[in-house]
């Protein structure tokens, strides 16, 4: 199982959009993907329709009241499941954690053998569990505005992928939100020349389908397949698998 998690410490960057799109179109190529929800928001497990506070969650995971397997649940569309939050993540201190900061990276490998691939959705924070998150990556999708902000804040996200991540972590940065401008274009040559963070050629236009997505929880390919945000994001799933079998081919990874 390969993990891909989708960070940024700023929010409204469409980190859980990018997740929720991702995971749906690796599993409409046929991969078997597992969602883990580590925002306390729980707006990736309210999507998916399995936001519930009485059920276990990504918080019995970490605290190990139960076992990975019992946290898991399967969606309304096939070969995705998820593990999802809800607001008693916000409750877990580090010292609840069973594994201290390998606890998420040791329950997702107790289940790695059902899944290809597995997409986390972070909440836009800086915290211990930024930590445990970072220490089960293969991958970081960094979902970036096209402004000056994203470019400011981007220092912060690498130090936490290098710092707490494995040595062998892969980074890329996603365009997202992206609108044709002079000022756009302007920032997004200065933050490729100056963070030095390599980024995937596809961007994602904004569109306004994403946000009728959002309203009817249905993935763009399921709601609005022709739209130009639907066609992104399969663009970008694309150049990513395509990146991942070059990785393979090569022995990095």
């Amino acid at each position: 199982m390969r993990t891909a998690i989708i960070y940024n410490h700023k929010g409204g960057c469409s980190k859980t959009v990018t997740a929720i799109n991702f995971a749906d179109n690796l599993a409409g190529r046929g991969y078997q993907v597992l969602v883990v929800d580590m925002d306390p928001q729980g707006n990736a497990s309210s999507f998916f329709r399995r936001y519930n506070i009485n059920k276990t969650s990504v918080r019995e995971l970490l605290t190990g009241e139960v076992r990975p397997s019992r946290c898991r649940y399967r969606t309304n569309y096939k070969g995705i499941d998820i593990i999802p939050s809800s607001l008693g993540l916000r409750a877990v201190t580090s010292d609840a954690l069973v594994a201290g900061r390998d606890t998420l990276k040791e329950g997702l490998w107790d289940i790695s053998d059902k899944y290809d691939y597995c997409i986390i959705d972070c909440p836009p924070s800086v915290d211990f569990l930024t930590e445990v998150i970072m220490a089960t990556a293969d991958d970081v999708v960094i979902p970036l505005k096209p402004d000056r902000f994203s470019s400011d804040g981007l220092w912060t996200v690498m130090d936490l992928v290098y710092n707490f991540g494995p040595e062998d972590v892969a980074v890329r940065g996603l365009f997202t939100q992206f609108y044709r401008n002079k000022d756009t274009f302007a920032s997004i040559r200065n933050i490729t020349e100056t963070s030095g963070v390599p980024v995937y050629d596809n961007v994602i236009r904004r569109c306004s389908a994403v946000d009728h997505s959002i309203l009817v929880r249905r993935p763009l390919a399921k709601c609005a397949s022709k739209s130009t945000a639907a066609q992104d994001y399969r663009d970008f799933t694309e150049e990513y698998l395509e990146w991942v079998k070059e990785v393979k081919e090569d022995g990095i990874a």
